[in-house]
């Protein structure tokens, strides 16, 4: 009987508060990754205001079977990446805007063991939202970004078998530029 509610107590301990588990770097199949190539001055700059301006997000297949993940065209996968950018201590979240669809239907991509999903970044293209405001007098702001890819738990992904969870890139400092 002791040992039946010792279990019984653990397994609601250790129940997850929300309706799916996120992953992390333990159980993800993924790894993620910013890639800025460095600057003149070595730093890795991000640009609000140059639309042409971009950098790289990597999500690699770690495991050893092919993954399922929602392509970025579709609204199903148009807001699976997002940032945070820390500012002296100031968290802000940057996510993309939402736009209307003349044609919007689930579609999935398959990442294959050991390869690459490559996201080109264009923060100042206009659609990412919260962007840091640069005031005047000011040339940049030193910062720590990091990249949050996530897919919710739908009935779309359980019926197509695409990949669920959350996972962080490590944080990347940059200098944020106009």
């Amino acid at each position: 009987m002791k040992k039946i509610l010792i279990c019984l107590l653990l397994s609601i301990l250790l129940l997850p508060s929300s309706s799916y588990l996120y992953a992390n770097e333990n159980t993800s199949p993924f790894s993620l990754s910013i890639v800025i190539p460095p600057s003149y001055d070595g730093s890795r700059q991000v640009s609000v205001e140059n639309k042409f301006s971009e950098f790289h997000v990597l999500l690699k297949n770690i495991s050893g079977k092919p993954q399922r993940i929602w392509r970025e065209w579709c609204s199903w996968g148009r807001h699976n990446l997002s940032f945070e950018l820390t500012i002296e201590g100031e968290k802000m979240l940057i996510t993309k805007t939402v736009i209307s669809y003349l044609k919007n239907y689930p579609d999935d991509e398959v990442i294959d063991p050991n390869e690459f999903v490559v996201f080109d970044v264009f923060i100042a293209s206009g659609g990412w939202l919260n962007l840091p405001k640069i005031k005047e007098g000011q040339n940049r702001l030193m910062g720590e970004l990091k990249a949050i890819y996530e897919i919710a738990p739908e009935a779309e992904a359980k019926e197509l078998g695409v990949w669920t969870g959350k996972i962080e890139s490590a944080p990347v400092k940059v200098t944020v530029i106009k």
